[in-house]
């Protein structure tokens, strides 16, 4: 199985430090917030993607698209050629599991194993319901019934 981390922004930094240059990351953050420091710009394993932890259209904020998750898809064989992988958004509970879901199916073609694993390496996640959502749009998959059924999200 791929190694893939997930991290809030306040412990991203230690652990990349740990890898130097050697490392697939997605970064997710809200789109006031500032690019991190350690994200190589240019560079085909760091994609860097700006939308607020939301799961539908709210005023004046930006939601997760699906050009989003196809940057994702896009990225992955080059984030994905790297032993460990970091996905990241502010808290590392909503954007960064999605999108480390959706990069363990991509590694695996298993959906069921992608939420397991996720799960399994962060137990009080909430994965962003609308990233998934996306995803299964235009994977055919069902990653996020998979995880509504896995999670314990609020109404």
């Amino acid at each position: 199985m791929k190694d893939i981390r997930i991290y809030g922004i306040h412990h991203i930094g230690n652990a990349v430090e740990l890898y130097p240059g050697d490392f697939g990351l997605v970064s997710i953050l809200a789109p006031e917030d500032p690019t991190p420091g350690f994200i190589e710009i240019g560079n085909p394993s760091h994609l860097h993607l700006k939308f607020h932890d939301i799961d539908g259209p709210r005023p004046g904020w930006q939601c997760p698209r699906l050009t989003h998750v196809r940057q994702i898809i896009d990225a992955a064989p080059s984030i994905l050629s790297h032993k460990t992988v970091f996905s990241h958004c502010y808290s590392g509970v909503s954007r960064s599991t999605a999108a480390a879901i959706l990069l363990h199916y991509l590694h695996t073609k298993d959906a069921e194993k992608a939420v397991q694993e996720v799960l399994r390496a962060k137990p009080s996640c909430l994965p962003n319901r609308l990233l998934l959502s996306y995803a299964d749009e235009l994977l055919g998959t069902n990653l996020e019934e998979l995880a509504s059924n896995h999670f314990e999200y609020e109404l």
